[in-house]
């Protein structure tokens, strides 16, 4: 949008996270978290079809107030905010390639209005010929445009989810906040469906060959959060108050599990 990017100084230093989205990587779960720390009339949702026709006007009415820009873009769309901080979410590629299938395979084409997916259940695709289609193949690689781990503020693993969005919580000092697990796959029986496809090797090699730059992209991460987690668990050690907080959580988790147990005892 040439609009934003002739936004002056005071705009850019107003926006303080950019929060790029890839599909089936909890990006919903995080909007929840986000719309928790931040007011949500403080939160641009930068999405396709519609919702991204009326985003200008969104931000001329609201460019007084917005702190986070979230949704499905690349990285470089808001690449003129320099001071915000770039966050992204990723997932193992496999997984995340699977869930998204499904989702499709589930998702009424009314409800969607996109062209590909009415491509895809017209023709009723198989989960390789899915695979195959050059707007999946290294999917999150496309999000992250030509961008490095190093240049975002804060890659996330989504596997890693609890332990990540608590490291981020320390980082920019957010207040509590709930994780709430939304926007679950709508496939029936789709832990069945998932462990069916995983243990067909011949359909795992073939998803593994088309995806294979966001494979890498995946195992960088994990390297790159290990490096940063270490870093992270130093300073959690030389601070009284991460360790009263760490402490605080321990608590609230043994809790829940008692009630589990309670649970399952009277069940």
């Amino acid at each position: 949008m040439n609009e934003l990017s002739r936004s002056d100084a005071l705009i850019d230093a107003q926006i303080e996270i950019v929060s790029i989205h890839v599909p089936k990587t909890a990006g919903t779960t995080f909007r929840k978290i986000l719309e928790q720390v931040y007011k949500p009339e403080c939160i641009l949702l930068d999405y396709p079809g519609e919702k991204r026709k009326r985003i200008q006007k969104e931000f001329q009415r609201r460019k007084d107030k917005i702190k986070v820009i979230h949704g499905h873009f690349g990285a470089n769309k808001y690449r003129h905010y320099i001071s915000a901080k770039r966050i992204i979410w990723i997932r193992d590629p496999i997984h995340r390639l699977l869930s998204h299938y499904f989702f499709w395979k589930n998702m009424p084409v009314e409800k969607m209005n996109h062209p590909e997916h009415r491509f895809f259940v017209e023709n009723n695709l198989s989960i390789i010929e899915f695979a195959s289609l050059s707007s999946i193949q290294n999917f999150t690689l496309k999000f992250m445009n030509n961008l490095r781990i190093e240049d975002f503020y804060f890659v996330g693993v989504q596997e890693f989810f609890q332990e990540d969005i608590a490291e981020l919580k320390t980082y920019l000092n957010w207040a509590d906040f709930e994780v709430e697990y939304v926007n679950t796959n709508p496939a029936p029986a789709y832990q069945e469906l998932l462990s069916e496809v995983l243990t067909n090797s011949s359909i795992i090699d073939r998803i593994t060959q088309l995806n294979s730059e966001d494979i890498k992209l995946y195992q960088n991460a994990l390297i790159f959060r290990e490096k940063r987690r270490h870093e992270y668990n130093i300073y959690c050690n030389n601070s009284s108050e991460i360790k009263l907080q760490r402490m605080k959580a321990a608590i609230e988790e043994y809790k829940f599990r008692l009630h589990q147990i309670k649970v399952e005892i009277q069940q």
